[in-house]
């Protein structure tokens, strides 16, 4: 196996100097009167962003945050994976890998790794050819690959019994992991659950589901152009978001703003700590979300299904107790498939949505959010609550 490297996030004053200096001669657009948020992000919400992240923004306070955290780099499968590791005080705790999505990165965990390393040893892995794993060198890192890389890395730490945490891309990833390696992720603990509207002989939608479907319908027939373009032209959309730092922010800063739930306040730092993180490690091509497919030849894995995906055979996703605010089916089972999003878009844990706080040994709790688990290993004894 390939070493795993001690890393320190120290961006050059060079490109902290460029940055200001496109951002002093920014060449703004026109906009219609009276638009609003209609065709995309206000001109007024953007030259507010961008004269914060130009006058009173301090990216090395954002540096030294990473910092303050053990992180290392290491090569899996021809890709650099670089990932915090903060071991917690009680030598028995659980490990648990924490997965983000798009567009967030590693920064939205950092507000709880202090709670959750009281009884977790924590990984939090930057996805390859986001922030400071990036860029990829080769196509084909869907869900299903980020799930075996991750497999690699937690048993090149040792630990050979964990968790998994993801909300957005990260949801996706941590239900793959637990089907790639049931034996070692003893449960998977999410913020997002895309279900699919029910098929002939279903169960019908209650009234309550029924409306939250008519608003994932009005979501997609509003926000398809993003995904297709990072799906099928990664290449043309990132020389726009290389080279412009305000293109690059109004690309974000509009999911933050269309994504978040409102119950959660985002400050213009946490912001502008993402928007900063992909404009100075230049990883805005993404070549396409990790839901893109990987193709059969690239090789299956054993007992896979079509595509070298693992065949997903574990019980159905049962609703953490209490009320989570959605009602589940019997279909809502653990299927890489679905690809309808929830009625607010992705929500990832950590900065973007809830607050994650331990309660006890074996017991993950997210507040404030619907929460589901995926019991993996009877009897296991590690519960994840609402």
């Amino acid at each position: 196996m390939s070493a795993i490297t001690p890393f320190r996030v120290e961006i050059p004053q060079a490109d902290l100097d460029d940055l200001h200096q496109r951002l002093d001669r920014v060449r703004w657009p026109d906009e219609l009167p009276g638009v609003g948020w209609d065709l995309g992000i206000p001109l007024e919400r953007t030259r507010e962003l961008a004269t914060y992240w130009r006058e009173k923004f301090d990216w090395r306070a954002q540096e030294a945050a990473l910092n303050s955290y053990p992180q290392y780099t290491t090569e899996i499968d021809g890709q650099n994976v670089h990932f915090l590791h903060v071991r917690s005080a009680n030598p028995d705790a659980l490990p648990l890998v924490l997965t983000h999505g798009w567009p967030g990165s590693v920064l939205e965990f950092l507000d709880v790794i202090g709670p959750l390393s009281a009884d977790f040893h924590l990984v939090i892995p930057s996805i390859p050819g986001f922030g400071f794993s990036g860029p990829t060198q080769s196509k084909g890192w869907d869900v299903h690959r980020i799930a075996r890389a991750w497999a690699v890395l937690m048993e090149k730490l040792g630990y050979q019994r964990y968790g998994a945490h993801g909300g957005d891309w990260g949801s996706g990833i941590s239900r793959a992991l637990g089907a790639f390696a049931p034996a070692h992720v003893v449960g998977v603990h999410l913020t997002y659950l895309v279900t699919p509207a029910p098929g002939t002989g279903e169960p019908s939608l209650s009234p309550g589901d029924a409306a939250r479907l008519a608003k994932i319908k009005q979501l997609q027939a509003r926000q398809p152009a993003y995904q297709a373009l990072h799906a099928t032209r990664p290449q043309t959309i990132s020389y726009a978001l290389t080279d412009s730092p305000v293109g690059l922010l109004a690309w974000i800063a509009e999911k933050f703003t269309e994504w978040a739930d409102p119950r959660s306040a985002i400050t213009l730092d946490q912001i502008l700590a993402d928007v900063s993180t992909y404009w100075f490690t230049a990883t805005a091509r993404l070549l396409g979300p990790p839901g893109q497919r990987i193709p059969a030849r690239e090789g299956a894995l054993p007992g896979a299904g079509r595509g070298g995906r693992p065949a997903l055979r574990h019980p159905p996703v049962r609703p953490a107790p209490g009320r989570t605010g959605l009602r589940h089916r019997e279909m809502d089972r653990v299927r890489p498939r679905r690809t309808l999003p929830r009625t607010r878009g992705p929500r990832p844990a950590g900065r973007r949505h809830p607050r994650l706080l331990p309660q006890a040994p074996g017991a993950l709790e997210a507040s404030r959010s619907d929460c589901y688990m995926m019991p993996l290993e009877t009897g296991s004894g590690l519960t994840f609550t609402v």
